[in-house]
């Protein structure tokens, strides 16, 4: 009976795995339509490491990555020529690792909740027995996680490493053996050089667990000591980039300490007006990530965050599932998934409220105990034998299957057509039409005052190609006076010289005909 019960489970969790996969690669090559600056920017550099070992900028397998005024960690990039090698230099390429990762997430999820309920009290782990199958299915179908699935976030892949951190330490913490315990803290360190807002969640949690080790006795000292060694050897070259030039870059962009991310109302001189208003802004953005409009109506501002302004990060038909499986969570008497799911929820927002917020993404691993909450809700309440909770289960669970499939629906028909322009579909289409015409001119100048970042999506589209890439006060130099040259621009409604001919109006394929720029010969 044992055993197929746990074959009936890992079947379970097969299916549960491969929709997941599926949710995740269906048309990942043309869903998102285009590549947006960062995309093209990993993809580019991992081209470039497997092509000339070299970055963008000439450095021999650099460990920080110079990018758009700051610099991006080197996991996702070190990981992406592996998928650049086999798919090739394209859009499925660059987000593979992304569909990858965040599929293994949800495999992670469910045995770290596997053998986290082995260490319950037996009669609480057969109450909550289903938790890791549902909290896997929740994680697999819910749009925040596929969202940011099919693009190339490094986050996607922190939020996975540090899932395979917490399962080991879990292992770790059953049988004693130092090697779990090892790999655990390796995959933490992992996830804190793949993402910026890990370089303040990890070092969290592993202050946690060495409080954890110290307190509770779990090891000789000796090993701890050499376990801490360890970490800090780990821990050391991110260390010198975190408190050098290069890694505080990122931190001076989004920081609410810097007045770039304060409101214009709250830029106040006096040091001592700054040290009342701080705490103030850090409350609000701590509070700002549980709101219910970004959650469940609409997820914020970035238009790349989501799918439709119609839906937010989580399905509305898991609110009342969320709010009643909180509530059981509460009173339950766990001694082990109370205390880590709302750790996770406390540290979350209290480590990336630093910068400025909500956003999703440096937040992504919300979804993890928001998912185990929501299983909670519905096993809970399937529990109830009453026929009003089973009439109001039934109807939510069918207007869940309605906002899903609306959701599923809007993605794959018109997220393209409404979301075309911020995923870098112009860029990518001003390279390929320069392309086109790159033998019929002398050389091609490119605007970049009001094309920026155009230079990386013609590295990557095509890096034989060599543009001039110039400000609005470029002149036709007087030596190329009797050449024909490309020149492109954004596109304006100004008069042109009479010895400038308009080529063509560059379009995007949408409803609109959008014109995102002019190709004019000069």
């Amino acid at each position: 009976m044992i055993s197929f019960i746990k074959k009936k489970q890992y079947l379970l969790i097969l299916i549960i795995i491969v929709i997941a996969f599926i949710l995740r690669i269906y048309q990942v090559d043309r869903l998102p339509p285009g590549l947006y600056d960062d995309e093209v920017a990993i993809g580019y550099n991992a081209y470039s490491l497997l092509t000339y070992g070299k970055d963008e900028y000439g450095e021999s397998f650099p460990l920080w990555f110079q990018s758009f005024g700051d610099y991006k960690l080197p996991v996702y990039i070190y990981v992406d020529i592996i998928p650049i090698a086999i798919f090739g230099k394209n859009e499925l390429g660059v987000r593979f690792p992304s569909v990858f990762f965040g599929t293994l997430t949800v495999l992670f999820l469910y045995l770290f909740l596997q053998d986290i309920l082995s260490l319950e009290p037996k009669i609480l782990k057969n109450k909550l027995h289903t938790i890791p199958l549902l909290s896997a299915f929740i994680l697999a179908i819910t749009p925040w996680h596929i969202q940011f699935s099919r693009g190339a976030y490094e986050s996607v892949v922190s939020v996975c490493f540090y899932m395979i951190g917490c399962w080991q330490f879990t292992v770790f913490y059953k049988n004693k053996k130092i090697l779990y315990l090892v790999i655990s803290l390796f995959f933490f360190t992992l996830a804190s050089y793949t993402y910026h807002s890990f370089r303040i969640l990890t070092p969290i949690t592993i202050l946690v667990i060495f409080y954890f080790l110290f307190s509770k006795k779990y090891i000789n000292r000796k090993n701890i000591f050499s376990i801490a060694l360890y970490t800090i050897v780990l821990h050391i070259p991110l260390l010198l980039f975190t408190f050098g030039s290069h890694g505080n870059s990122r931190f001076l962009q989004t920081s609410i300490f810097t007045q770039q991310a304060l409101p214009t109302s709250t830029l106040l001189q006096s040091s001592i007006s700054d040290f009342i208003i701080y705490p103030f802004i850090y409350i609000k953005n701590y509070l700002s990530y549980f709101s219910l409009q970004q959650l469940f109506v609409k997820a914020g501002d970035n238009v790349r965050f989501y799918s439709s302004s119609e839906f937010g990060f989580l399905f509305r038909w898991q609110l009342p599932f969320l709010i009643f499986g909180f509530i059981v969570l509460l009173r339950e008497k766990s001694k082990i998934v109370k205390k880590i799911v709302l750790g996770i929820i406390f540290i979350v927002p209290a480590a990336v409220a630093i910068a400025v917020s909500p956003n999703a993404l440096r937040a992504l691993l919300l979804i993890i105990p928001f998912s185990i909450i929501i299983a909670i809700g519905i096993q809970s309440i399937v529990r109830y034998k009453t026929l009003w909770v089973k009439i109001a289960f039934a109807g939510i669970i069918l207007l869940g299957i309605y906002e899903t499939a609306l959701y599923f629906h809007m993605y794959v028909s018109h997220y393209q057509n409404t979301h075309r322009v911020f995923w870098g579909s112009a860029q990518k289409k001003i390279a390929e039409e320069a392309t086109n015409h790159e033998k019929e001119y002398y050389a091609i100048v490119i605007n970049e005052d009001f094309l920026p970042n155009e230079k990386i999506h013609f590295l990557f589209y095509n890096d034989k190609l060599k543009p001039l890439f110039v400000n609005s006060s470029w002149q036709k130099p007087q030596k190329w006076s009797n050449k024909r040259i490309l020149y492109i621009r954004y596109p304006l409604k100004e008069k042109m010289n009479a010895r400038i001919k308009l080529l063509k109006n560059i379009t995007l394929d949408t409803p609109l005909k959008e014109v995102v720029a002019q190709f004019l010969e000069l």
